[in-house]
């Protein structure tokens, strides 16, 4: 026998794989960096470094929903944009600082709310007037009411500020702001942080009057070149940038500066070789090239209407990716293949789902990690099953080819060689040797004669036939064990059971007064392969065989006989009699005798008749047939005063025997008589219901006790209320009469029951059906 698998062993690998799938979730996630770092850089992975495939897929899903969820910008920043066209009118970039100082107070004629200069003052002027002209375009602006933010730089690869120059443009009193964006792992600008190096960002600081810079503390820091960063923005995507105005038209005049009245205005170049150029999804959602002064506008805009995105903590959506895939992988162990896929399928578009839903909320739930643990556990889990499945038929193939191949080894047509299939061909022959004895079994047990029952070495029936189901049905179908079975069947366990199932054997009686007798033998090598079987072989046929055959030795002995010695006696008493009275009444009693003897006979003919002669079926009309009833019993009931009356019913053809059903009915109209009083009436009717016939026989006798009504059909059996009361009489009739009416109607395929009328008397109700009944 070979070797089964431990039970254990798919939940071994389960766990295996659940593990390793957990360890990658971690791994690929957001919980390392969440453990290692301090400080989050806007990025939607979470993390720093070179990108994984999850962080490419992460990045991609940020992108997508991006565009889901891009919006048109509010109108409060306006972009003065030094674009190519203004450098070839104005001139080649860096411009001069009167320049820019002209472009200053221009911009200060329209009033705007605030003004953020994405210029960097790094170099010294070679002209002191030309520093003197900046601070005073600045101060002039100050004045007006606009806010000014102006840009501090970092160094390229340190974390030193770039200098400004002249460096008291501080000790007027503006606000700076930092201009460093950082790029994700794929090389795109997603998002800033909102201070670096105790700066607040260009964008916040020109959005909130609050973002001031401490003119002391900012002194300080660029002194000692200090470097922080906290609270990182992740802006949301425009479907549009938001409105610009060329510098050149401003500076000639084109353009009115009123236009900036109550603004946001940033102040920038976009013009090639002028500026920072980054490759963003921030405009409608597509990755582009994008240049440093449309990405502070595009922050700006989503600080203003408040368009910002969050990721989850790193151990927040650690926590979520970990619960989501063991969650995931507990059903997977419980469902089969095609549910598991519906179970992944389910997953992952519920992860999808609601991380769109949280996005729309200003969250950022990062579905990679746990939507690449998902889909890829539902094909290594079943990959893993189906090699433990095909494992498990190959052991037992060898263990069936062990036997040698009881039906015979057909092997398949064509051999493959590819592996799988070869293992698959040499597992259909073993099936089919198993399906084969299977299916041989199954028939051998449904082919024998009685009803069987099967049962393992625990006592549990495992195998039962439709005999079995037929004969026993709900009542011995569900019972868990041997012993319940007997006492849900029998109502008793034998006197000497000692839980061996071979003390079972015997004859019992059932619920339904059935005779069975119960044969046990076992099968098996050894107590664990050990099956019982249990047969049930019917003898109530037997037993009723034999207790008629004692009753009509008993009626040939005792009934038939006692008129006959009866008759003896009398001829014997008559030889020696000489009085002429008393010769007078014994030919009366031997007449009286013999008579009986006679009726006694026919009445036993007539019933044996009813039981075993051939029917032969033809067409009649019952209205006719009772007709002919009723006359014949006319002389009879004429002379105890009593009416016959009939009701007939609608045309009633029946195919029947029809002497059988004439005797049938003649015997009931007899019965009747005999059991009604002087001057009273016996009526039959016809009746059709449905597909049946009707006929009923009521008389004003006493009735029939109830508890005798399921006793007055069986031979040999006679009612109180004729010449004597019993099982059998000592006289009159033997008690076949209605034995006769009972089978001469079932015969038929009929039914007959009797019941007490409320007023009175008996009633007979027969039944047959109007198709007649092939006996």
């Amino acid at each position: 026998m070979a070797r089964s698998a431990p039970r254990d062993r798919p939940l071994l690998e389960w766990s295996l794989l659940t593990t390793v799938l957990l360890l990658l979730t971690i791994w690929f996630g957001p919980w390392l960096q969440h453990l290692t770092i301090n400080q989050r850089i806007p990025d939607p992975t979470n993390g720093e470094g070179h990108a994984s495939p999850v962080d490419y897929l992460n990045l991609r899903l940020y992108d997508l929903a991006l565009g889901t969820d891009a919006r048109l910008p509010s109108g409060q920043v306006v972009l003065v944009d030094i674009d190519d066209i203004s450098m070839l009118q104005i001139g080649r970039w860096p411009w001069s600082r009167p320049v820019i100082a002209a472009l200053i107070n221009r911009i200060a004629e329209g009033h705007p709310e605030a003004l953020a200069i994405d210029i960097l003052f790094a170099e010294v002027s070679a002209r002191p007037h030309d520093d003197q002209l900046l601070r005073n375009a600045l101060q002039n602006a100050a004045r007006q009411g606009t806010r000014i933010i102006l840009a501090v730089g970092k160094e390229e690869g340190t974390n030193n500020y770039l200098p400004l120059y002249p460096l008291d443009l501080i000790a007027a009193g503006n606000t700076l702001g930092h201009i460093t964006f950082h790029t994700g792992r794929d090389g795109l600008v997603r998002g800033l942080y909102m201070e670096e190096g105790h700066l607040p960002a260009l964008s916040w600081a020109l959005v909130d009057r609050r973002a001031q810079t401490n003119r002391n503390e900012t002194l300080n820091m660029l002194l000692d070149r200090r470097w922080d960063v906290q609270d990182p923005l992740l802006p949301g995507a425009l479907k549009e940038l938001p409105p610009r105005i060329s510098a050149a038209a401003l500076l000639r005049g084109d353009v009115s500066p009123l236009q900036l009245q109550g603004r946001k205005v940033l102040l920038g170049s976009t013009a090639i070789g002028s500026g920072d150029f980054f490759v963003s999804p921030l405009e409608n959602a597509e990755p582009r090239r994008i240049s440093g002064l449309e990405l502070h506008a595009a922050a700006a805009e989503a600080l203003i209407t408040r368009h910002t995105k969050q990721p989850l903590s790193g151990g927040l959506q650690g926590t979520l990716d970990i619960v989501l895939v063991l969650v995931t992988m507990l059903l997977l162990y419980r469902t089969s293949p095609a549910m598991g896929l519906i179970v992944v399928s389910v997953a992952n578009g519920l992860l999808l789902g609601v991380s769109l839903l949280a996005f729309h909320l200003g969250w950022w739930l990062a579905p990679g990690g746990a939507l690449t643990a998902i889909s890829l556990g539902y094909p290594l889990w079943n990959w893993r099953r189906l090699s433990a499945a095909s494992a498990g038929l190959l052991r037992q193939a060898r263990s069936l080819e062990l036997f040698g191949g009881v039906f015979g080894t057909d092997c398949p047509a064509g051999v493959s060689h590819e592996p799988i299939s070869a293992q698959l061909n040499r597992v259909q022959v073993a099936t089919q040797q198993v399906a084969q004895l299977n299916r041989f079994l199954s028939d051998s047990l449904q082919s024998l004669p009685h009803p069987v029952l099967v049962a393992d070495h625990e006592q549990r029936p495992i195998l039962r036939n439709q005999r079995y189901l037929n004969a026993f049905g709900d009542t011995g179908e569900c019972c868990p064990t041997l012993p319940e079975c007997f006492i849900s069947i029998f109502g008793k366990l034998p006197a000497d059971f000692r839980n061996e199932p071979s003390q079972l054997a015997g004859e019992y009686q059932d619920g339904k007064g059935r005779h069975w007798r119960v044969d046990v033998s076992a099968t098996g090598a050894n107590a664990e392969e050990r099956r019982w079987l249990i047969q049930f072989v019917d003898l109530t046929a037997r037993r009723l065989a034999d207790r008629e055959r004692e009753e009509t030795l008993s009626f040939l002995s005792h009934d038939l006989r006692s008129p006959q010695a009866t008759i003896l006696a009398i001829i014997e008493k008559l030889r020696h009699t000489t009085d002429g009275a008393d010769r007078d009444a014994g030919l009366d009693e031997l007449a009286r005798q013999s008579r009986r003897a006679l009726e006694l006979t026919d009445g036993f003919l007539a019933y044996t008749r009813a039981e075993i002669k051939p029917i032969q079926p033809e067409d009649h009309d019952l209205n006719d047939l009772i007709t002919e009833v009723v006359d014949l019993a006319w002389f009879s009931a004429n002379a105890k005063k009593i009416r016959l009356g009939f009701t007939p019913g609608e045309a009633a053809v029946l195919r029947c025997d029809a002497d059988l059903l004439r005797r049938a009915f003649s015997n009931l109209v007899e019965n009747g008589i005999r059991h009604s009083p002087v001057d009273s009436s016996i009526e039959l009717a016809l009746t059709v219901e449905g597909a049946r016939y009707i006929i009923t026989i009521r008389d004003h006798g006493p009735g029939v006790p109830p508890d005798k009504q399921a006793l007055i059909f069986k031979p040999f059996w006679q009612s109180a209320g004729s010449e004597t009361t019993g099982p059998r009489s000592a006289k009159g009739s033997a008690g076949l009469g209605l034995a006769m009416v009972h089978k001469a109607i079932m015969r038929h395929g009929g039914t007959i029951r009797v019941f007490n009328h409320a007023g009175g008397g008996a009633v007979f109700e027969i039944s047959l059906p109007q198709t007649g009944h092939n006996v």
